[in-house]
């Protein structure tokens, strides 16, 4: 009998051949979002929500008629680099606006509203002609056409990192302890902006939108550690389609206020407290309308909603589609029938269920005292 023995050489390339074949182990899986090395990874981030939290301020301030605006105040510079095309030219024009309308009373419902065609302080909201609260407006533009498209531009790029989702998330406003809550309390977390949105409009039950993002910001981070890139692109793309739903859920909730008030208005017979609750409903109406102007005005490569749905939407709501936003309509035309529309059209477009309207009328971080 021949015995055959292998050389030690072929034994050699063989097993390095076993081991070099052996499947490559994959990381464990994270249930939680790792928020690991958040703070140094976003710190421009940061910054950037800072610096607009004092901008922010800096108009809402205005609503002391005996102030007047600063237009060449430095703090309005924070986002030169970062916004859209759109809100450079837009913002100029807007913080001349502002300083036409500062420093003055106005009731855009009195004979003499006509005398003043800049606007005013209107009970303690800063108003145009028009009755846009430029606060809001402020405001809603910078979420959308700074963090929003931030998030946009840092999603595009396809070399996924720790890092990048780390940015992402701050962007959002989430906070990376995702502490489901918009309460102010400097000495624990809480959420802002996009991550407001979604904590008020959360039931807290796990199936809510905060909790979904919550879910959804850990896959991506699991997708991005297999570096798996198609994978973290569905995951990036995801965040923001719940992120622009969180929006839409908020401006649901502002257009149900808006209704609350104008009926609780008609039922008064005092004349300051009928003027005080409209004013109320005017913000509101606001807080809604602006969200969507400012969608609107994004690229359409960088939202979720059409330009055909956005129109339609908008012209609900007193934006014409030229993007002229005329609120105080809501209250010359003494009428709501147009926002029960729009908020069936805001379910449609975002797959809303019925349940999920309803919810959307109340603050939930509110009334479960999170």
């Amino acid at each position: 009998m021949i015995k055959l023995v292998a050389p030690l050489s072929v034994l050699m390339v063989f097993n390095f051949l076993f081991v070099a074949c052996k499947k490559k182990s994959e990381p464990t899986p994270q249930a939680v979002y790792d928020s690991t090395g958040v703070g140094q990874s976003a710190k421009s981030q940061y910054e950037t929500l800072a610096k607009l939290k004092i901008a922010s301020q800096s108009i809402l301030l205005l609503a002391d008629s005996t102030k007047t605006f600063d237009v060449n105040n430095a703090v309005f510079q924070f986002n030169d680099t970062l916004a859209t095309t759109t809100y450079n030219t837009w913002e100029s024009g807007f913080l001349q606006e502002v300083l036409s309308a500062s420093n003055k009373s106005y009731n855009p419902l009195s004979a003499d509203s006509a005398n003043k065609p800049n606007g005013g302080v209107y009970y303690k909201y800063l108003i145009n002609k028009n009755g846009v609260v430029f606060s809001e407006l402020f405001e809603k533009m910078n979420l959308v056409h700074t963090l929003f498209h931030q998030i946009n531009k840092i999603g595009a790029d396809t070399l996924y990192s720790k890092s990048k989702t780390h940015k992402i998330l701050v962007l959002s406003g989430i906070n990376a302890a995702f502490p489901n809550t918009s309460t102010i309390d400097v000495s624990k977390p809480y959420d802002v902006y996009f991550g407001k949105f979604a904590a008020e409009r959360d039931k807290n039950d796990g199936g809510g939108l905060y909790t979904q993002l919550k879910n959804q910001y850990a896959n991506l981070q699991n997708a991005v550690l297999k570096s798996d890139s198609n994978s973290a692109y569905n995951n990036v793309n995801a965040v923001k389609r719940l992120l622009e739903k969180s929006a839409m859920a908020s401006v649901v909730y502002h257009l149900k206020q808006t209704q609350s008030q104008l009926t609780l208005a008609a039922t008064q017979s005092n004349k300051l407290a009928k003027d005080s609750l409209q004013a109320k409903a005017l913000y509101h109406y606001n807080a809604a309308g602006t969200l969507v102007l400012s969608f609107k005005l994004l690229p359409v490569s960088e939202r979720f909603i059409s330009d055909y749905d956005g129109n339609i939407l908008g012209n609900k709501l007193h934006i014409n589609n030229d993007n002229v936003y005329s609120p105080i309509q809501l209250l010359k035309n003494n009428t709501t029938s147009n926002i029960d529309s729009a908020i069936i059209k805001i379910q449609n477009v975002y797959g809303f269920s019925a349940d999920d309207i309803k919810d959307f009328a109340t603050n939930w971080v509110e009334s479960q005292k999170r």
